[in-house]
């Protein structure tokens, strides 16, 4: 059963769950100056949205490189100038020197991220590219164990993972298991950024949709990284 991050490096651009909409706290927690790392960008969704409002430093990042060259194209077309920079890499060990950005952001991102260790790696590198007392914004789906969808899907990928809020996200098509994600608790995002060593300064519960088209509960975070 592959839960790492590496399955993600393999899709089909065209087959990435597209991201949810940035939330008006990331653009509210955002300078004009900022220099801003989108961790797993995929098609360029929020990083376009950020130039078209005239934020001139914007990077995005993502392990699938056809996922990155369709940003790129699509930055091309728009004509943005300055726009945004792309770059195909690995979360989890990224290519940009310690401090290089003052705000990161991950849309989704950690809901893709089946294995624990993938998810501390990510958080990790987090808290070394931004620079020390700068912001991470996050938005993942929450665990909502009164819909009863979720709550067989919760169940079964317990069964299949031992872990609660992990599960099997299956192609609409095909029925075959495209990836698995996990879904959190507000406790436990919390600890896990806070192993990280960041400090969480907001919570906020929100309604997403899902790539499918279900609404299902999502968290929406600002934390600060220590130092």
């Amino acid at each position: 059963m592959d839960l790492s991050a590496d399955r993600w490096s393999a899709f089909e651009a065209a087959a990435i769950p597209g991201t949810i909409a940035l939330h008006a706290d990331a653009i509210d927690a955002l300078s004009s100056d900022d220099r801003v790392l989108d961790f797993g960008c995929g098609r360029g969704r929020a990083c376009l949205e950020l130039a078209r409002c005239g934020h001139a430093h914007v990077t995005g990042v993502d392990i699938n490189a056809a996922a990155v060259a369709h940003a790129r194209r699509q930055a091309g077309e728009a004509g943005l100038d300055p726009a945004p920079r792309f770059v195909a890499a690995d979360v989890r060990c990224l290519p940009f020197a310690a401090g290089a950005f003052t705000f990161g952001m991950m849309q989704a991102l950690l809901t893709t991220l089946a294995a624990p260790r993938d998810r501390a790696a990510v958080l990790a590198e987090a808290r070394c590219v931004l620079v020390p007392g700068r912001r991470l914004y996050l938005a993942v789906f929450a665990q909502t164990w009164d819909d009863p969808q979720y709550r067989a899907r919760y169940l079964e990928g317990e069964r299949l993972t031992g872990e609660r809020g992990t599960f099997a996200a299956p192609n609409p098509q095909t029925g075959q298991i495209d990836y698995f994600a996990h879904h959190y608790t507000e406790d436990e995002l919390a600890d896990l950024l806070a192993g990280a060593d960041f400090r969480v300064e907001r919570f906020r519960r929100d309604t997403f949709t899902t790539r499918t088209g279900n609404r299902a509960g999502g968290l929406v975070v600002l934390a600060r990284a220590g130092g």
